[in-house]
């Protein structure tokens, strides 16, 4: 595949940004319209989205429209959301409800307008109705173009984004920005992200700090579709004093090598749980007294979080994945150290 080939795309779906863009046009179309629906809670309308970030495609939308309404509004958003609905409705538009925005058709050209509500007069931030989980949002859209922007990759999210729309993927256009303007691949995991760097292999665990009196955090369980309190200051600080590490770091290895899924921080208790009030002389000795421990008592242990005990960590695997460490561990003690790990 050509350079010339994907120059040749990029200049067939060119839209024009400029100040005096056809496009633009829109605006001053839809202007009284969201006028006269928002009355005196209307603070702006603007060109968001990919149009202002420089990653518009023709065949794509043609406009993104933010509308910031004041944070005196009463309505909720889904309410404001709803009532913008009902009045491109009214004024004879076909409107599409979308995630957080309304797809309409305004003069040939295809429209999203993202109807927000600015959460206070001192910043850019504004709350959003997310329909699709019918929940709400905060967002920035000068943080999103600046980003963009800054990432410089245009040109490469117009093509990804081209071949998602061509493809009919659900990609929401944010994200296939960010991801291309960072350059990585990332794979979701239970509480973690996975993506690699310069050759390492790295585990990114977003959390919310509970209060500023401590070290809890909050983080999402993808697998439960749920959140935990946890405190990684105490995991560190467990698996320091259970003075497992060399045992740890080969039970790990092995687990990788056979391709097990079997969460580090549950590895490091079960270790250190395998080997408590024993007394191996070898290294050797103590790690088969962990696969024994695996085969023989790992499906039916229960290990819980040392910050929170309602969190319990064995819950994050299967019966089924708890059966498959125990059956590779039995594999383990019948074979060669060789076999054990590489």
């Amino acid at each position: 595949m050509s350079d010339a080939y994907l120059q040749g795309i990029l200049a067939r779906e060119a839209v024009d940004t400029g100040l005096y863009s056809p496009v633009r046009s829109v605006q001053a179309t839809l202007t009284p319209v969201i006028s006269g629906w928002a009355g005196n809670k209307l603070l702006s309308v603007n060109p968001s989205g990919s149009f202002a970030k420089g990653t518009a495609n023709h065949s794509g939308t043609d406009i993104d429209l933010f509308i910031s309404l004041s944070e005196d509004t009463a309505e909720t958003l889904q309410q404001i959301y709803e009532l913008l609905f009902k009045k491109l409705t009214a004024v004879g538009y076909a409107p599409k409800r979308q995630n957080v925005s309304i797809n309409i058709q305004v003069n040939g050209y295809d429209v999203d307008l993202v109807p927000a509500k600015r959460q206070n007069s001192l910043s850019s931030d504004h709350s959003l109705y997310r329909r699709r989980a019918n929940t709400w949002t905060k967002t920035n859209v000068q943080t999103h173009i600046a980003t963009v922007w800054a990432g410089g990759r245009q040109q490469e999210s117009r093509l990804i984004k081209l071949w998602r729309d061509q493809k009919g993927l659900d990609f929401p256009s944010f994200y296939v920005k960010k991801l291309t303007a960072v350059g990585y691949a990332p794979k979701r995991q239970n509480v973690s992200i996975n993506i690699q760097v310069n050759g390492y292999d790295v585990d990114l665990v977003p959390a919310k700090r509970q209060n500023s009196l401590s070290s809890d955090h909050s983080l999402y369980r993808r697998r439960a579709n749920t959140w935990t309190k946890t405190n990684v200051q105490t995991h560190i600080a467990t698996v320091w004093a259970g003075g497992r590490q060399q045992e740890s770091r080969l039970i790990k290895l092995w687990r990788d090598q056979k391709g097990l899924d079997f969460p580090s921080f549950y590895v490091e208790l079960a270790v250190i749980e395998a080997l408590r009030n024993t007394n191996h002389a070898t290294l050797s000795e103590r790690v088969l007294a962990c696969l024994i421990y695996l085969r023989d008592r790992l499906p039916n242990a229960r290990f819980v979080d040392p910050a929170n005990t309602n969190n319990v960590i064995s819950d994050d695997l299967t019966p089924a994945e708890k059966q498959r460490i125990s059956a590779a561990a039995a594999q383990a003690i019948n074979g060669t150290w060789g076999q054990f790990v590489k």
